[in-house]
């Protein structure tokens, strides 16, 4: 028996990376966290100043679809 597995990484973007894909103007970021915060894109936070977004999530709600 041959067993495939397939491997996705699902990379973590800066706050710059997200409003270069967004085409986001917000120099700060809080669209992008309000973005999370409404569950429209997936949020990691690694401490108080320190997030990472799912780039999965960005494009899906780029695509119209909600954060998995």
């Amino acid at each position: 028996m041959i067993m495939t597995t397939t491997t996705h990484t699902d990379r973590l973007l800066t706050r710059q990376e997200v409003s270069a894909l967004l085409g986001s103007k917000c120099a700060t970021g809080h669209v992008i966290r309000a973005y999370a915060r409404k569950g429209l894109i997936r949020a990691v936070k690694f401490n108080a100043r320190c997030y990472r977004y799912s780039e999965a999530s960005v494009h899906a709600f780029i695509n119209g679809r909600k954060a998995a």
